[in-house]
């Protein structure tokens, strides 16, 4: 129950700090015109991110009137550490979840297993799961060997492969 003792929660930071801190809303504009010297300079990046999100504006291909720091979103790790949070939190009784399991199979390879539903008492695996962020028709012999292998390294029977969308084929 360790990994319990990090889960705080956004809920619980709220209702701690609800009698200290006021919530005020700002807008956009809030953002620009600011004054920024040595002492600040390194909100303005910041307050251009804040004005992103404000504007509930996307990234897109055109060419915008406003200047912003590119960024990439690794949407495979967000979809890994959405379906990792959301099996955390629903766990099914007599479980516990593992993520970012490491199994050395030499000193040069590794493999790294998304995660591990293992059972509560013996600690056992029971299953493995591997999570894909893509939307193929049915599931590649890639992914299969794949999650065959990791499921080979931990001596478990159950493997899951978990794609953001319902395969067309589910024959393996």
């Amino acid at each position: 129950m360790q990994h319990k003792k990090h889960d705080f929660g956004v809920r619980k930071a709220f209702h701690a700090l609800q009698g200290f801190v006021i919530l005020t809303s700002f807008k956009p504009e809030a953002c620009i015109d600011r004054t920024y010297h040595r002492l600040n300079q390194d909100y303005q990046i910041l307050h251009a991110l804040c004005r992103f999100f404000l504007e509930n504006t996307g990234p897109s291909h055109e060419t915008g009137d406003r200047q912003m720091l590119p960024f990439l979103i690794n949407m495979a790790s967000l979809y890994e550490q959405f379906v990792a949070e959301w099996l955390k939190t629903n766990t099914p009784k007599g479980f516990f979840v593992k993520k970012k399991h490491t199994v050395a199979h030499d000193q040069n390879y590794c493999d790294r297993i998304d995660l591990l539903l293992c059972d509560r008492e013996t600690g056992k695996v029971q299953y493995v799961l591997d999570t894909k962020y893509k939307n193929p028709d049915r599931v590649d012999s890639g992914d299969r060997h794949q999650i065959v292998a990791y499921a080979n390294a931990v001596n478990c029977k159950n493997a899951i492969l978990i794609y953001p969308e319902h395969l067309k084929q589910y024959e393996l």
